[in-house]
């Protein structure tokens, strides 16, 4: 009986090891067994095909052959806790989210699950692990798709949310400031209706491409369902004038927005025109609000729409006509110059010394097609920022040229024709190529010309301004400093740089008398410019005592309202025939100079 019992039981084992073998052997897991020295002791076919490693290489080895070192610390910390008196059962198990390392030395995620037995020798452990990389990006591909519109490949809406209010937690904390427009396609779904979703669906696919396109790297854009976008901008807004250029920088954007929406898009063999209405909304810092600013932009939007579509509407009304504004002028700047609306007035610049008349300034005005004549105040900025002025500087710099001859013709006895550079043009690659044609063009010496640069073109890139000026140079022209004394020009660059004339800002001039502060700056430059032969011109004079306080100090040259008003060429006749210094002073203005 007893030898019975004992063949039962040796038949079940049997019996039991075979079926252990039959899963080890296709198990697609890895199965490992470590000894209680912690020595690999099984390792089946599922562990080869994840480890790259053959039974026979890995059998004897440590974990640490199938494990990177921070996980094989981890592992030991865990088996460590298998040991401690927390576990009251022989046997426990844990799971942990690991990383194996194949023969190869690559890395894959993996899962793991770790059993510990007790035996008469000491714990054996038993580690099942399970490579999740296809796993891990199938979950990757879900979160994606659930975080993008599986059209267009843009954000969704809950998406765009999240971006919304990250975006906004910056702007509290910097104040800087948060754009939100709202997009719907105009005529959308009359193609839709008529040609049919697939075609709709195609058109949609292209107009967020274009959109994309048209948007920073740093912008966001989401289609939220349907036909409708939304897009969110950050700009700086820290004080008033970056809050301006953030409510334009929109205005740009929306314009480029719409701009590409009007293109035909060619699909199924037809051209299918479309357009989009645009609201935007804007705040800043503290001010911003997720739900707020997708609600205002979504009602501008609808605003946009009842004015008939194919434009863009600020929920303010105030930063709508200022945005509406600045296009406008825009508009009308590109044709200004086509339709002869440019005009230059001149200012004579007098010798101090003799009283003789050295020059004349070029001052540019703008004969507005409503009647306004309006001075480079008004409109220069948005010359500058969509480099509308290259095209204008050309014209001033031609036109001063040809006049200066015309004048030289004419037996005017004027050695200096000043001209004032902005500060993309002075930047313009195509400036000295500019400054040679028009010279070689009109026949003025060189030496005549002088090309004035404001002191803070100096201070923002001095090794390239200072490169610029040294070319310039080489055509024989003059280079002057206008409004000196308002920035900060290092006294060590400026001996370096190729200077002739330093011009004291009118605004020192007009305090002469009044300010013993603006005095003092008003010698210190006229002293310091002689010591570096320099000449110094006074720009701004407007009474007796000013000029005399100049002469006194030894100012080489003087202009400003006290001599003339700047003036139309055909009108400047006369005043170029008298002697200025005992004609009567003009009428004051707090302008002068301009």
């Amino acid at each position: 009986m007893h030898a019975a019992k004992a063949q039962q039981v040796s038949d079940v084992f049997t019996h039991a090891n075979k079926i252990l073998a039959g899963i080890l052997a296709i198990s697609d897991d890895a199965i490992i067994s470590l000894d209680h020295t912690q020595r690999i002791v099984v390792f089946n076919e599922g562990a080869e095909k994840v480890f790259g490693y053959s039974a026979d290489e890995a059998l004897g080895q440590p974990l640490e052959l199938l494990l990177p070192e921070s996980i094989r610390r981890a592992h030991q910390a865990l088996v460590k806790g298998f040991g401690s008196d927390k576990v009251a059962s022989k046997k426990a198990s844990s799971r942990q989210p690991i990383e194996g390392r194949r023969k190869d030395g690559s890395e894959f995620p993996a899962e793991a699950s770790i059993s510990k037995i007790d035996t008469e020798d000491g714990p054996l452990f038993t580690v099942i692990l399970r490579d999740i990389t296809e796993r891990l990006e199938v979950e990757r591909r879900l979160s994606e798709m659930a975080q993008h519109d599986a059209l267009t490949g843009l954000a969704n809406r809950a998406m765009f949310t999240e971006l919304l209010n990250r975006a906004i937690s910056r702007a509290k904390r910097s104040g800087s400031a948060v754009i939100v427009m709202f997009i719907d396609l105009d005529r959308f779904k009359k193609i839709n209706d008529s040609l049919g979703h697939d075609v709709g669906d195609l058109l949609l696919k292209e107009i967020s491409r274009r959109f994309s396109g048209s948007l920073r790297e740093s912008d966001v854009i989401a289609r939220m369902g349907g036909d409708e976008f939304t897009v969110v901008l950050e700009r700086p807004a820290e004080s008033s004038e970056e809050q301006v250029s953030a409510q334009r920088s929109a205005a740009i954007v929306a314009e480029k927005l719409l701009e590409v929406a009007r293109r035909p898009v060619r699909l199924d063999g037809q051209e299918v025109f479309v357009a989009a209405s645009i609201g935007v909304a804007f705040a800043a810092g503290l001010e911003a609000d997720a739900d707020t600013l997708i609600k205002n932009a979504d009602m501008a939007m609808y605003r946009a729409k009842q004015d008939g579509g194919d434009n863009f509407h600020f929920h303010s009304e105030e930063m709508s006509a200022e945005a509406l504004g600045r296009l406008a002028m825009e508009g009308e700047l590109h044709h200004a110059l086509d339709r002869g609306e440019f005009v230059l007035h001149y200012q004579p610049i007098m010798r101090i010394p003799d009283g003789g008349l050295l020059g004349v300034e070029a001052f540019l005005r703008w004969q507005h097609p409503r009647g306004r004549l309006m001075t480079p105040e008004g409109f220069m900025p948005v010359a500058e920022e969509t480099g509308l002025i290259v095209r204008i500087g050309d014209w001033v710099l031609t036109t001063a040229c040809r006049q200066m001859c015309d004048w030289i013709d004419q037996g005017r006895a004027m050695s200096r024709l000043a001209v004032n550079l902005s500060a993309r043009q002075f930047r313009d690659k195509g400036l000295p190529a500019l400054i040679c044609r028009v010279l070689a063009d009109t026949g003025l010496p060189p030496d005549v010309l002088e090309l004035e640069v404001t002191e803070g073109l100096l201070t923002g890139s001095p090794d390239a301004a200072f490169e610029r000026l040294q070319e310039l140079k080489t055509f024989g022209v003059r280079l002057s400093i206008d409004d000196f004394g308002m920035g900060v020009s290092s006294l060590n660059y400026l001996k370096g740089c190729p200077i002739d004339v330093l011009k004291i800002d009118g605004n020192f001039v007009r305090k002469l008398g009044r300010s013993s502060k603006d005095a003092a700056i008003a010698a210190s430059v006229i002293e310091l410019a002689h010591n570096l032969q320099m000449e110094v011109v006074a720009e701004g004079v407007e009474t007796d005592a000013q000029l005399a306080w100049l002469a006194a100090q030894g100012c080489d040259a003087a202009q400003g309202y006290y001599f003339c008003h700047p003036m139309p060429a055909e009108d400047l006749g006369e005043p170029l025939r008298m002697d200025l210094l005992d004609a009567p002073p003009a009428q004051s203005s707090p302008a002068a100079g301009v």
